[in-house]
């Protein structure tokens, strides 16, 4: 079991890679600005197809809600197990966001970030989500706990949340795919390690 300072420790860390990337991104992509160099526009089948509701700021703190909220809404033991994967979930997502820096959606603003914004991600944070990670990893564990009962009603909250945050232009199409894949190989290693302490 993971102690509260190392619970602290870990978060901290996160912050510092969080906003690590977000420096790196944000100078990489202004400097090519100042050299009259044009940031490329990445296609997104995504962002093509699903409406742009960026100007809803209500969906963005339900969204955050939702990743903050759910692993606490299940009790104790998914909570204890959702922290004991995330560390290795995130400790990935965080050499993939150094790895490759995608441009920032055009309406997403460098100057409006506050301290939340080092916890729920910056501009430039894209591969791979760690919204839809974390959601996807508590409704895993949740269902191998019993506590949900339908696939179905998982699959459905899942789609809507990975619609969400592709429609506030949180996240690429790719962010939502490689987080599926990085969450379930977390998951399937890990589980019955963690299940049996």
């Amino acid at each position: 079991m993971i102690n509260i300072y190392t619970q602290i420790m870990l978060i901290l860390v996160h912050m510092f890679l969080t906003y690590n990337v977000h420096e790196q991104g944000k100078r990489y992509y202004d400097n090519r600005i100042k050299k009259g160099k044009v940031i490329p526009k990445v296609y997104d089948i995504g962002m093509k197809y699903i409406p742009d509701l960026s100007e809803k700021k209500i969906l963005e703190h339900i969204v955050n809600g939702i990743a903050l909220i759910l692993p606490l809404v299940f009790g104790r033991k998914v909570f204890v197990i959702y922290i004991q994967m995330s560390i290795y979930m995130y400790f990935i997502r965080h050499i993939f966001n150094t790895m490759t820096i995608l441009p920032k959606d055009k309406k997403c603003k460098d100057d409006s970030f506050g301290w939340s914004n080092y916890i729920f991600g910056h501009c430039y944070d894209k591969i791979f989500s760690g919204h839809f990670a974390s959601v996807l990893l508590v409704l895993l564990i949740a269902y191998d706990q019993k506590l949900i009962t339908s696939r179905w009603i998982s699959y459905i909250f899942i789609t809507i949340y990975a619609i969400l945050l592709i429609a506030i232009r949180y996240h690429y199409t790719v962010d939502i795919a490689v987080s599926v894949v990085v969450t379930l190989l977390i998951y399937n290693n890990l589980k019955d390690q963690i299940l049996k302490q």
